[in-house]
C-alpha cells in the first residue's frame, strides 16, 4: 500500500491469492488513493497538513484527523496504517512513528 499512497499517478497491482488483488488505476492526488483504499468514511475526516522550516529545507506533509473527527474510525492503536516516506521512499522509521504518535496522543488526548 505504500507505494500506492506516494506515487498516486503510477498503476500498481497486487496479487494475494487467498486474499485476492489489488488494482490501482493512475488518481491524481494522495488523498484519492487514500479513498480508494480507506473509503471515504476515513478520508472525509483527514486533513492535509504541512510543515517547513524557514528555509524550506526540510518539509513535512500528512494527513491527520480533523479536530471534529471521530477518531474510532480514523485512529488505529497499531502501526499497521502509518505510512512514513523519505523522498518519495517509503521507510520504516519505528521510533519516529512511536514519538510522533506520542506526541499526537498528548496533544489531542487519543490513539
Amino acid at each position: 500500500m505504500s507505494y500506492c499512497i506516494i506515487r498516486p499517478d503510477v498503476r500498481i497491482m497486487l496479487e494475494n491469492p487467498p486474499k485476492g488483488k489489488l488494482v490501482k488505476n493512475p488518481l491524481t492526488s494522495v488523498a484519492d488513493v487514500l479513498g480508494l483504499l480507506f473509503g471515504p468514511i476515513v478520508t472525509e475526516q483527514l486533513i492535509l497538513m504541512e510543515f517547513s522550516n524557514e528555509s524550506e529545507t526540510i518539509r513535512i506533509q500528512g494527513y491527520l484527523p480533523k479536530a471534529d473527527a471521530d477518531y474510532n474510525k480514523v485512529c488505529r492503536a497499531t502501526d499497521d496504517r502509518t505510512f512514513t516516506y523519505l523522498n518519495s521512499r517509503p521507510v520504516q522509521l519505528p521510533n519516529f512513528v512511536k514519538h510522533f504518535k506520542s506526541a499526537f496522543r498528548d496533544y489531542f488526548g487519543v490513539i
